[in-house]
């Protein structure tokens, strides 16, 4: 079952579209959410990679795996596979476990070179930039997505980062719902 963002509640108040307006014409310009939490995850990376010039991006889940916490890869963009998918934090390790534990945007303006290769079929080079945020809903991490740039990343990309999660919370509870209905019809 394809999804649209329809429970995203953006206002047409033009006071409200004012904030974050660039990160709610962004959704808005998105479309169909996927039928699973995968497709869900590479959308959203693909549009962000479009929008912002975004060389590589990963989107982790947070799930309990054995009641602990942990980020898992849900979906990546210009990543390797080898490299990514079998990845997994503690909420508190490494940087998107740090995020995750803060609940606060991470903007690092200079990678040491060698920290993250992008490759091409012309090269390979190290981004300047990195950003990693959370997507939250209150107090719960639902997730944190990682995206990685030659260009520096602003306050005014924080800002649409931001807005930008809090759209994709409402995406990602209906998703997270659905799982527990299929998981309780099961039982």
């Amino acid at each position: 079952m394809t999804r649209a963002f329809e429970n995203l509640n953006i206002s047409e108040d033009p006071f409200l579209l004012e904030k974050g307006s660039s990160a709610k014409r962004f959704v808005r310009k998105f479309g169909d959410a996927g039928s699973t939490f995968s497709e869900f995850g590479q959308k959203v990376l693909s549009h962000i990679a479009k929008e912002k010039e975004i060389l590589q991006g990963v989107f982790l889940r947070c799930e309990v795996d054995g009641g602990v916490e942990k980020l898992k890869f849900l979906a990546g963009y210009a990543c390797i596979k080898l490299e990514t998918e079998e990845h997994e934090f503690l909420i508190g390790e490494g940087l998107p476990g740090q995020v995750a534990k803060e609940g606060k945007i991470l903007n690092l303006k200079a990678v040491p070179e060698g920290y993250i290769t992008v490759r091409t079929g012309l090269g390979q080079a190290s981004p300047n930039s990195l950003i990693i945020f959370p997507v939250k809903t209150g107090d719960r991490i639902l997730g944190v997505i990682e995206l990685a740039s030659f260009h520096e990343f602003t306050e005014e990309d924080e800002k649409f980062f931001s807005t930008l999660a809090d759209l994709i919370v409402d995406q990602m509870l209906v998703f997270i719902n659905d799982n527990e209905n299929i998981v309780n019809k099961i039982e």
